[in-house]
């Protein structure tokens, strides 16, 4: 049973129907039936109130129904009701102009994680040195980002003539662009200064904020910096080693781009891979006790993002098994400051790497709730035991080892069910792929305590 449109009180009533003298009994179900009759006559900002009434009062009918162990022959057409409720409240309520019914994955293939491990600024201001260098390598990355996007645009507008999507279908469908792990990077292994994840945003919203990519959510690959990690001696503060932090940038596209639609996603779990450690065994990176990194040609003492886990490295069983969060390993949160975000009425979990891979997401408190389950990697594939999206989800990996892969997924079960797509060149000589529209799952009837406040 599906409704094309919020229904009338009378197709509402049939398609729910019993005897009126029963329903005025259930008060979780005359809730329902007073929001449906108020919708029709309810005015601007006031039928988005009375959706997201009707939305909760839904919740309220399922989670009575879940806590009284109590079956109903109603299921089929509240199920149907929440859905069209969602899809109505994220046309009228988002920022964008609509709502999405479906996705269409594009990512962006090439080889990142390169760097000299023996390059070292020249002296003897070498903190300056680095912040020139680092400043023209960013704005050349950026150009790059730029040419990539640009190129994706124009590679999806012939995929779409080519899979004869019309205009209207098109407006429907989420274009979500993502690069690799890795892609600003720096030549030194790292860059100095944080605060050019905000500049780097700001610096492509020269691309990302024209009209073209209204439909359009960017994954910018990750950036990566090295700061000093300092601890007070006494009177004084000393640098102990080298704080490394990893963030996945992600911003919505289009004309209402601004800051508020860009945010960061922190890697919680470095990789033995992810730098150089010459003469350093890679279990022994994981060690707190010994771990070093090369960054600007120095070998430090490396130090993971402050507020993170204990590294799960440590439960190793020595079988050769990577190690998974698991028993001995805290399972929080992840709505905030964490993996999980909502843009345009869609929940996202974004997993960078070995995140990925040691199941970030499906060890937490909110596993298997996110709708499209992202993956920029730098030695990472999609992991079967680690996919933690609903029933139908989308998981969408992009790797930047070697020469670049990517891949998107179904959650089916098991393995999932692969997603068909095209390849095509970009401006830079790397590859653009874009993937079939794959349909949203839109949640069905879940309980109250786990709605989200939308």
């Amino acid at each position: 049973m599906n409704f094309d449109n919020i229904p009338t009180w009378e197709q509402w009533k049939n398609a729910s129907s019993s005897f009126m003298q029963i329903r005025a009994t259930k008060p979780t179900l005359v809730r329902v039936d007073n929001l449906v009759k108020q919708y029709p006559v309810a005015q601007g900002a006031a039928k988005v109130t009375t959706l997201k009434d009707l939305k909760h009062a839904i919740a309220d009918w399922d989670t009575d129904k879940i806590d009284r162990g109590v079956k109903t022959g109603r299921l089929e057409a509240m199920q149907a009701l929440y859905d069209i409720v969602l899809r109505k409240i994220y046309q009228l309520d988002g920022w964008a102009t609509h709502g999405y019914i479906l996705t269409s994955c594009v990512g962006y293939k090439l080889g990142t994680g390169a760097y000299d491990e023996n390059k070292v600024p020249a002296g003897p201001d070498t903190w300056n040195t680095r912040r020139r260098e680092e400043t023209v390598e960013i704005g050349s990355r950026v150009a790059k980002m730029t040419a990539a996007i640009a190129s994706a645009h124009g590679s999806y507008q012939a995929f779409k003539a080519s899979k004869s999507i019309s205009d209207a279908e098109d407006r429907k469908t989420l274009k979500i662009f993502m690069a690799p792990e890795f892609f600003f990077r720096g030549p030194y292994g790292a860059y100095q200064d944080i605060g050019w994840n905000a500049k780097i945003m700001a610096m492509m919203r020269g691309e990302t904020s024209k009209s073209q990519y209204e439909d359009w959510l960017f994954v910018l690959g990750t950036a990566l910096y090295s700061s000093d990690k300092e601890v007070k001696q006494g009177t004084k503060m000393v640098k102990v080693g080298n704080l490394l932090e990893n963030y996945a940038l992600v911003q919505k596209g289009g004309s209402q781009t601004n800051e508020v639609q860009d945010l960061v996603v922190a890697k919680e779990f470095p990789s033995h891979v992810d730098f150089k450690h010459p003469g350093l065994g890679n279990l022994q990176w994981f060690d707190p006790a010994q771990t070093q990194a090369k960054v600007g040609g120095q070998m430090q003492k490396h130090f993971a993002p402050e507020g993170g886990r204990v590294d799960p490295v440590k439960d190793w069983d020595g079988t050769g098994n990577a190690p998974v969060l698991g028993v001995n390993t805290a399972q929080v949160s992840e709505k905030v400051g964490g993996t999980i975000f909502t843009k345009d009425g869609i929940t996202f979990g974004l997993e960078v790497c070995r995140d990925h891979l040691i199941g970030r997401l499906a060890h937490c408190k909110e596993a298997g709730t996110v709708l499209i389950q992202l993956v920029p990697s730098c030695g990472a594939s999609i992991e079967h035991s680690s996919i933690a999206c609903v029933a139908d989800g989308i998981v969408f990996n992009v790797d930047g080892d070697g020469a670049g892969n990517t891949d998107v997924l179904i959650n089916t079960g098991g393995a999932g069910t692969q997603v068909g797509g095209r390849e095509y060149n970009a401006s830079d000589g790397n590859k653009i792929a874009i993937y079939d529209p794959a349909r949203i799952p839109w949640p069905g009837l879940i309980r109250k305590d786990a709605v989200p406040n939308v």
